[in-house]
């Protein structure tokens, strides 16, 4: 009967020990859950989405134009949603030992593994820090990509301080980025033009013209000293690079980002 009575009585406790643990457990989930729902609130609201985007633009309720030079996101975009990081990290004590007959002892670590990463996120991406970057895939596929990058970069940056040179190729971008001609990001700062190629001619003569810029601002020494960079950042978007393989703008494709310059190619394929 003592047995009995013994066993019944350590039955009563492992399930009370699991009822508490499990109801611990229960509680930082709901505690991480709601960390998790904040930081992608404030990802989203900061990083919004093209199509946000544009329903802020019609409703005219910002914020726009918040990212300076002397921010640390200027000239940071959102190229999608993705998986990615937690910015928080939850901290695991590790046991000297370990029962493994203990049904509890891996929820730490499950609890750790679940909240490492956060999916839905912005994939956010420094025009800054990389001097060039290609997007390669199908037409619709980067088309859509550089719809977002560009909505973001009108919408959030003025246009004294970024400008944007697009040189296509097919008609078929021309007519889905027929509404660029309307941003003020891609008026050319020398003349009445647009800096809106779509032909290799046209794209040579907007190359040349930034060419000579960046070469004033190396031959100008008053300039190094500025804060946020050489300004206007021009952001450099290029359909099939190998159209102008020999400019010498592309000289400067690993480090333009000092100079003010940055690449964008859209190609179909990667070629190595």
């Amino acid at each position: 009967l003592q047995y009995l009575h013994s066993k019944k009585a350590h039955k009563k406790a492992l399930k009370n020990r699991e009822e508490k643990y499990m109801g611990y457990i229960h509680g930082k989930e709901a505690y991480l859950d709601q960390l998790v729902a904040d930081e992608l609130k404030l990802l989203e609201t900061c990083y919004p989405r093209g199509q946000e985007i544009i329903q802020r633009i019609q409703r005219f309720s910002g914020p726009f134009f918040d990212r300076l030079p002397v921010d640390e996101d200027f000239l940071t975009v959102r190229l999608g949603s993705g998986e990615k990081c937690s910015d928080f990290k939850i901290e695991v004590n590790e046991q000297e030992f370990k029962d493994l007959s203990d049904p509890l002892r891996e929820w730490p670590e499950r609890l750790q593994e679940k909240y490492r990463t956060l999916s839905g996120s912005p994939i956010l991406f420094s025009l800054r820090q990389h001097g060039s970057t290609a997007l390669v895939g199908t037409q619709g596929e980067t088309a859509g990509c550089l719809v977002q990058v560009v909505m973001d970069l009108a919408a959030n940056h003025f246009a004294k301080e970024v400008k944007l040179a697009c040189l296509f190729h097919e008609d078929a971008y021309m007519d889905r980025f027929s509404f660029l001609k309307w941003l003020p990001h891609v008026a050319n700062p020398w003349d009445a033009t647009r800096l809106i190629a779509r032909d290799e001619a046209g794209g040579r003569e907007i190359l040349d013209l930034i060419y000579k810029e960046i070469q004033k601002r190396q031959n100008d020494q008053q300039n190094d000293a500025r804060i946020g960079g050489q300004l206007p950042h021009f952001v450099v978007v290029i359909q099939q690079s190998s159209r102008f393989a020999n400019n010498p703008l592309l000289q400067y494709l690993l480090h333009g980002g000092a100079e003010g310059l940055s690449f964008l190619f859209m190609e179909e394929h990667l070629e190595l």
